[in-house]
């Protein structure tokens, strides 16, 4: 098989297919993943790396469909997750501590309309960095935010910086801006 579809893309849920000449690594297979057949059945695949013999190409690369009794389930890999998070959380007074602290800071820097900068550049997702203020247009810290998955399970984050509703959800807030348009020195946006 030829094509997959990336699950989670940018564009969406199943929005992305993905040729397999494209995929240049392990590594970067493993940042798509997971990856489905391109059929109805959305069957999980993994991605098979080319072969060369003497300098001559003996197979290309493709995706192989996984055996039935192998496929991931994703519920419950996150519900496992969220399981043993929130025993590590129930055991552990550090870290109770250094969420209060991180929440209580983050809460005085946006009450103190404080900037929060950050700076992020993915090679595979844009040729140029994505920077912004994490507080701005947030109206609210929270700790312990549930947040519901695509997939039916509910995770929870340990804190969460979170601005107003969009269409009767709440959203994460993150305001980005592109630094192709002009460098910014000020970082009270």
């Amino acid at each position: 098989m030829d094509e997959a579809v990336v699950v989670f893309s940018r564009k969406g849920l199943f929005q992305t297919r993905i040729v397999a000449r494209d995929v240049r690594s392990r590594e970067h297979a493993r940042k798509l993943w997971p990856l489905v057949s391109p059929d109805a059945l959305r069957q999980m695949v993994t991605w098979v790396s080319p072969i060369f013999e003497d300098g001559k190409l003996r197979r290309r690369s493709h995706f192989r469909q996984l055996p039935v009794d192998r496929i991931y389930d994703l519920r419950a890999h996150f519900d496992d997750e969220e399981t043993n998070r929130q025993r590590a959380v129930q055991e552990s007074q550090e870290h109770r501590r250094a969420k209060e602290l991180i929440a209580a800071e983050l809460g005085r820097r946006l009450d103190a309309r404080l900037a929060m900068p950050w700076w992020f550049k993915d090679a595979d997702a844009s040729d140029y960095p994505l920077e912004g203020n994490l507080l701005l247009g947030a109206d609210r810290v929270a700790t312990e935010h549930p947040l519901d998955t695509p997939f039916g399970s509910r995770f929870r984050l340990d804190v969460a910086v979170l601005g107003p509703p969009i269409k009767r959800s709440q959203w994460f807030w993150v305001a980005w801006k592109s630094s192709l348009a002009m460098p910014s020195t000020d970082v009270r946006h």
